[in-house]
């Protein structure tokens, strides 16, 4: 008899010890979710790295007149002899150096011509190829930028950059450096889907460390870097 209620109090203590097993509410510090989330935000707004990008630039220069009429109060169109007389390209060499950081450089040629003559041609095309085939000189400009970079994501990017431009003229394959002055450039930028960048900018000539009266020239540049 005792035996017997012995293995029937047995059993009724184990049956208790599960069903209170059961009932337990699993329990998770208070404090975890929010060191998850902390980490997490940590990172979530990181500049975004970027690689070394080489690419093809177009740079529109022009004075701010040509850019806007103040009389009218409207945009001037630039025609397309602007254009062509106004217009480099070349390419464009991109260096980060870390996440902010970053060096580029580039060489753009543009030509000279006559530009009368020139404008009397019908077509674009047509004035691009008499303003080639009758030019009267050539220049390559060299322009080194230090700049910074943001990247909230990878596929967009905010970009500010300054330095010098070296100028050069060209006549008969020969390169000849403009020793009388150099031109300061800075500007701002904006990258798009890792290919396409944009900036605009503004470039004066120095003579040494003084501005050139009448130097200034705005620059809208388009690049496609890979």
């Amino acid at each position: 008899m005792k035996l017997r209620t012995f293995f029937l109090l047995a059993f009724f203590l184990m049956t208790a010890g599960a069903v209170s097993a059961q009932n337990v509410p699993t329990y998770f510090p208070d404090y975890a979710p929010e060191e998850v989330k902390a980490v997490k935000k940590k990172h979530k707004h990181r500049n975004k790295k970027d690689r070394v990008r080489l690419g093809v630039k177009f740079s529109y220069n022009a004075q701010l007149q040509d850019v806007y009429d103040y009389d009218n109060m409207a945009v001037s169109v630039p025609s397309t002899v602007q254009l062509i007389g106004n217009t480099t390209v070349g390419p464009a060499l991109r260096i980060p150096l870390g996440r902010v950081l970053y060096l580029q450089g580039e060489a753009l040629f543009g030509i000279r011509s006559d530009w009368a003559r020139t404008s009397e041609q019908e077509g674009f095309w047509n004035q691009l190829d008499y303003s080639y085939k009758n030019r009267t000189g050539s220049y390559m400009w060299v322009p080194v930028y230090a700049g910074v970079r943001w990247a909230p994501v990878s596929l967009f990017a905010l970009r500010g950059f300054v330095g010098p431009r070296f100028n050069f003229a060209i006549e008969n394959k020969n390169f000849t450096y403009q020793k009388e002055y150099y031109t300061l450039s800075a500007g701002a930028g904006l990258d798009l889907l890792k290919v396409f960048s944009f900036e605009l900018g503004y470039n004066v000539d120095m003579n040494r460390l003084k501005p050139v009266d009448g130097s200034g020239l705005w620059f809208f540049g388009a690049a496609l870097m890979f």
